[in-house]
């Protein structure tokens, strides 16, 4: 199966002001995704459509009668309304997962040092907190930077050959996509990139 892509120059409206600019412009403007928007649900579209088409009535008062008129409705006519919004939702849930996907590997790799937190994070945090209390960012952070201290030439080697790696991948994907050569490849980056973007700290205390 091949791998997801998204084209980046769909974003673009302008293509002769886009090949006028620097290759930083262009990248920054290639990632300027715009981000899907959530769908209403059946009550809110159907609102929406009845105070469109009731462009008479004004405040309170209009509000009201929307919601008496959807009261009024029988369950097959309520069910048309539900049922658009599932179908968007849907619609939706696709477009939001390549969204997040597209903005998540088109930053730029990690350092090795952030390789190294990111192979760390799950064991010290086990360490430093066994009985399974909410960890705290800063107790944990602190002591994988004092175990990065700690690592020998040849150790710290292996992270910033990797950090090297992915950031030759990063421009080769960057340049054929400014160049208008290819799509994005959502999973270029590999494992590595991929696990790099997962949030570990998101039930972190300060």
């Amino acid at each position: 199966m091949a791998n997801p892509s998204v084209n980046l120059m769909e974003n673009i409206t302008d293509r002769d002001v886009f090949n006028r600019l620097s290759e930083k412009e262009k990248w920054k403007q290639l990632r300027n995704i715009k981000k899907p928007k959530r769908p209403l649900n059946g009550y809110t579209r159907f609102v929406t459509d009845f105070m469109n088409r009731n462009k008479d009535k004004r405040g309170h008062k209009k509000m009201t009668d929307a919601a008496q008129a959807w009261k009024n409705l029988s369950d097959d006519q309520r069910n048309v309304w539900e049922e658009s919004s599932i179908v968007a939702k849907a619609t939706y849930s696709r477009e939001v997962a390549v969204y997040n996907r597209a903005r998540k590997a088109t930053k730029k790799p990690p350092s090795a040092f952030a390789l190294f937190v990111k192979n760390r994070w799950k064991a010290e945090k086990k360490k430093q907190y066994p009985d399974g209390k909410r960890p705290k960012f800063k107790v944990i952070h602190k002591q994988i930077v004092k175990d990065w201290k700690k690592l020998s030439e040849k150790e710290r080697r292996t992270y910033f050959s990797t950090a090297d790696r992915l950031l030759t991948l990063f421009k080769k994907e960057r340049k054929a996509v400014i160049n208008g050569e290819k799509d994005f490849n959502l999973f270029w980056g590999g494992d590595a990139m991929e696990n790099y973007h997962e949030d570990e700290a998101g039930d972190m205390e300060e």
